[in-house]
């Protein structure tokens, strides 16, 4: 391999780590856990109870407003093609292998 390559090679290594060190960065996900990183641990015996679940489906669940939900997705390539086109603006495509977790 030349220079050159090993050189753009290193780059987008570096660049796909980032997110991985941002992610390594936050803090922890549950709030209010003490510093020393101990966790409260789940009941030891016995299903889970109520209250219990009730707790940690809040801490999970997701946020009600949610930047990318007031994005107005197309799901046709040809009509965001066009629309894309006539406002002048760039056009964005996601796309996965289609594993449904976007993963494999």
């Amino acid at each position: 391999m030349n220079a050159r390559v090993v050189k753009r090679v290193a780059f987008l290594l570096a660049v796909a780590a980032l997110p991985v060190m941002r992610l390594a960065s936050l803090p922890s996900f549950a709030a209010g856990e003490p510093e020393s990183g101990a966790r409260q641990p789940l009941a030891e015996t016995g299903p889970l109870t109520q209250p219990e679940f009730e707790r940690l489906h809040e801490r999970v669940r997701p946020p009600d407003v949610e930047a990318w939900r007031s994005i107005p997705w197309e799901t046709s390539i040809v009509q965001a093609m066009q629309l894309a086109h006539v406002q002048k603006k760039p056009l964005v495509m996601i796309t996965t292998n289609g594993h449904l977790l976007g993963c494999g």
